[in-house]
């Protein structure tokens, strides 16, 4: 689950790269103003995705029980519950 969060920041990041080098007037996309709209709907959508994609995943962190095989003491932290591990 964890590497699926990676992915979804680095997936954000390569775009805010790439928004940047299109401001920048860096990269070839700069000089078409359909192409620079295109690319901006196409980066708001998979920005919408990834927000919900984050929620799904944090929901998923939220319920996990990891349990365990010394004392079985229940600790609490953020809604998290989880056993101890000492």
């Amino acid at each position: 689950m964890l590497h699926q969060l990676l992915r979804v920041g680095m997936g954000r990041a390569d775009d805010l790269r790439l928004l940047q080098r299109v401001a920048a007037g860096e990269h070839e996309l700069a000089r078409e103003a359909a192409a620079v709209q295109r690319l901006m709907l196409e980066c708001e959508y998979r920005e919408e995705w990834r927000v919900q994609r984050e929620t799904q995943l944090q929901e998923a962190v939220c319920s996990f029980t990891f349990a365990s095989c010394s004392d079985g003491t229940t600790h609490t932290h953020g809604g998290l519950t989880r056993l101890w591990q000492p």
